[in-house]
């Protein structure tokens, strides 16, 4: 048995520092279960600090780390050659402010690799705390009473995980479903990669309950890069999936109002949408013309119409007024 933990990283050698305590513990309980290991990195760092703290960790530590230096390219590209790097048969891709919880894994490392023998992917649980970790906000993100909880199906998995899905370190899974995978999974630009592992993991999965990443929060909810996210890949990514519409309401925004609603404010935020692919997953008549009328209109229009929707919807004008400034 054997896995590489697939970390992309950008400017970022702090967080990257108070990972790396963590996954040295990690990587002595794969050694010591007779589990190899591999770290890769993939660093686009503007200056060299990141690759002194790998040299320096990897001095006191005897394990295998692979680090790479790659342009700045985008996490598409950063998280394609750490796996292209990977030799092993499993993969667990995360980020790099990603803390693993090595007590948490400790405790579960028979199921993981009980998983493993049975050649199944694995469905990592989360929590979430404040960004100095001094607060837990969400002890869990997926609630169960099952332990090792086998799942299989995409409407099973989504109803299971909900939106916490969109995380990369949601699973480990095998090395050769993320190739398969990868080779003709459509551009979904900041959600493709969290995509693919969902298709992997929706193959078949075992649960691990207990929280095994600690996530930590503040991030800006209110910027272009995240409503994009949330309103308009998101529901998207699930459109092409073929989640149920049962699931997808449950999941994301998708009803034709909402839809409309959505795509204007976003337009009001980022004129261009006619450069989003992801928006073209909508198959019905009623979201392409909706789509064609939105693109055709000005961005004068769509702002007015934008302030007007603010008012009756929990999206604040002021808000909006920031960011199209």
């Amino acid at each position: 048995m054997d896995i590489s933990l697939c970390i992309a990283t950008m400017n970022r050698t702090k967080e990257l520092k108070l990972a790396l305590i963590e996954i040295n513990k990690v990587l002595y309980l794969f050694r010591d279960n007779d589990i190899d290991s591999k770290l890769i990195i993939v660093d686009s760092s503007i200056d060299i600090s990141t690759k002194k703290l790998l040299e320096e960790w990897k001095n006191k530590n005897n394990f295998n780390v692979d680090y790479n230096y790659l342009e700045p390219s985008g996490t598409d590209a950063a998280y394609k050659l750490a796996i292209n790097k990977a030799t092993t048969d499993y993969i667990w891709l995360l980020s790099d402010d990603d803390l693993i919880s090595s007590e948490e894994l400790k405790a579960c490392l028979k199921q993981i690799i009980n998983s493993m023998k049975e050649n199944k992917n694995i469905l990592i649980n989360m929590s979430l705390y404040s960004k100095d970790l001094n607060e837990l906000y969400i002890p869990k993100f997926i609630e169960s009473d099952k332990n090792y909880m086998y799942i299989k199906g995409i409407n099973n998995l989504i109803s299971v995980t909900g939106k916490i899905a969109s995380h990369i370190s949601i699973g480990i899974v095998k090395k050769s479903e993320w190739l398969k995978y990868e080779k003709n999974f459509p551009s979904f630009k900041d959600l493709r990669i969290a995509g693919i592992i969902i298709q992997c993991l929706s193959k078949g999965c075992y649960l691990i309950k207990d929280p095994l990443i600690k996530l930590r929060s503040g991030n800006q909810s209110w910027t272009e890069r995240s409503y994009k996210i949330w309103y308009i890949t998101w529901p998207c990514l699930l459109v092409y999936l073929n989640i149920s519409r049962k699931i997808l309401k449950a999941n994301c925004e998708m009803d034709i109002i909402r839809f409309t609603r959505n795509i204007i404010h976003y337009k009001s935020i980022n004129s261009d949408i006619s450069a989003e692919p992801a928006l073209d997953q909508f198959k019905s008549s009623l979201h392409k013309i909706i789509l064609f009328i939105i693109r055709k209109m000005s961005k004068k229009i769509i702002y007015k119409i934008s302030i007007i929707l603010s008012a009756f919807s929990r999206y604040p004008s002021i808000t909006l007024s920031q960011l199209v400034e």
